[in-house]
């Protein structure tokens, strides 16, 4: 089967995920104030780092898990691996969200902030459960059902919850569109917990019981989790600086711009879901001509559907922002080009941060994503007081383009192949 077959289902997913979030994003961008909606997205974003150390590396770890025990013939651990990564989750994310509720209350902030960080701090552990359930299910060799409830469902109840609040009351806050996606985050969760007891593997199981304590499995994904925690708050970094050094207002128009500019990348991310078995299986039989073939395929695929969707954001950037959300959000395009630019360049290296982690070498993950978040935190610091978004964006394409690079010369290094959709 070819790499695009075999990823149809996951791109097809991807790029639905990206129309629900475009279309709730249109949707808030025109129904709230600008400053209204720069404090759901900072408060969001705060949400989509707080889910990160929640989570602690798990859903990597527990693809790889379950995939080896499917292999084993293993239902036995399979289910144990689910009860000991649902038992850890729950305690770091409520561990997470009471720190962060106590911080809210010895901070100083603003009613409407507060009230709204408050709901979404109510969001994490949701969206923790329900990747670690997601992954279970990609473990067990169902992609798109593992993909759907985090990657689709859970955007497209919050949009359907946003129309109907809109038609029913007419008005929309910050609080309320919280509160709505928190509602869409529960719908999500009961699917994938459904899908879950559905999908489950039963059976006798022929494998010996193996240690899956807390602690081992804690050791196991720490640098997989630090290295997801740099990349989600880099990725966010630039919202949540541009609403501290800026003002809301700003921070709500950079939002639409970043959003938009992920469309590119959109293929890779999706492709990267289906390919992290084959990359990992593919290096354990030392074969290395076919793990630089499939690296290859993987760049030239991902890299020929992000170069179009560059080229049609950056020609039609000014109408597709103003119909998509109104004509105060045209200024926005300047922003959304440099941040396109970086996600193609992003596009171009192909999956090189999988290929490490899955082939063993995520401590040189590690190294690069850690360089490339200093460079980001130095980078906003300095730009943005001066440029505003337009230097929260420069920030944010030039890190992206740093760690790529340190990322493929490690993949070099390593294992002697190339991700590049090109031999050079």
């Amino acid at each position: 089967m070819s790499l695009l077959k075999r990823s149809a289902g996951a791109i097809a997913i991807k790029f639905v995920s990206l129309l629900a979030g475009f279309i709730s994003v249109a949707i808030l961008a025109r129904v709230l104030q600008a400053e209204e909606y720069g404090v759901y997205s900072v408060v969001f974003a705060t949400v989509t780092i707080l889910a990160v150390p929640s989570q602690l590396g798990l859903p990597n770890f527990v693809v790889r898990e379950v995939s080896r025990a499917v292999v084993d013939g293993s239902p036995g651990r399979i289910h144990r691996i689910v009860r000991a990564a649902t038992q850890l989750v729950l305690i770091s994310s409520g561990g997470v969200v009471a720190l962060a509720f106590v911080w809210t209350y010895l901070t100083n902030a603003s009613p409407t902030y507060a009230e709204t960080l408050i709901i979404g701090f109510l969001i994490v552990p949701v969206m923790a459960m329900t990747a670690v359930l997601g992954s279970v299910l990609r473990g067990l060799g169902y992609p798109v059902s593992g993909l759907l409830p985090d990657q689709v469902l859970r955007q497209a109840v919050f949009c359907v919850f946003i129309l109907g609040w809109v038609l029913l009351v007419g008005s929309l806050t910050s609080l309320s569109a919280m509160s709505l996606h928190l509602a869409g985050a529960f719908v999500a969760l009961a699917i994938g917990a459904g899908g879950w007891l559905w999908l489950r593997p039963r059976g006798e199981d022929r494998s010996p019981p193996t240690d899956l304590s807390m602690r081992t499995m804690i050791l196991s994904t720490g640098v997989l989790g630090i290295v997801a925690g740099a990349q989600v708050i880099s990725s966010n970094l630039d919202v949540i600086m541009l609403g501290v050094l800026s003002d809301a207002r700003a921070a709500g128009l950079y939002k639409v711009a970043s959003s938009v500019a992920l469309l590119p990348v959109a293929g890779l991310q999706a492709i990267n879901m289906v390919m992290m078995p084959t990359f990992a299986r593919l290096h354990k039989e030392g074969n290395r001509e076919n793990l630089e073939n499939v690296a290859i395929r993987t760049a030239q695929l991902t890299f020929g559907i992000g170069a179009p969707v560059s080229l049609v954001l950056i020609l039609l950037g000014p109408w597709i922002l103003e119909l998509g959300f109104g004509a105060e959000y045209a200024v926005s395009y300047g922003p959304m080009v440099i941040l396109v630019i970086g996600q193609l360049v992003h596009a171009w290296f192909g999956s090189v941060m999988v290929i490490l982690n899955m082939t063993g070498h995520e401590l040189d993950t590690l190294k690069g994503v850690l360089v490339a978040f200093v460079i980001n935190i130095v980078l906003n610091a300095v730009l943005i007081p001066f440029f505003g978004a337009w230097g929260a964006a420069i920030a944010s394409s030039a890190t992206v383009i740093a760690w790529n690079i340190i990322l493929f010369q490690y993949v070099r290094r390593r294992l002697s192949i190339t991700s590049l959709p090109f031999r050079f």
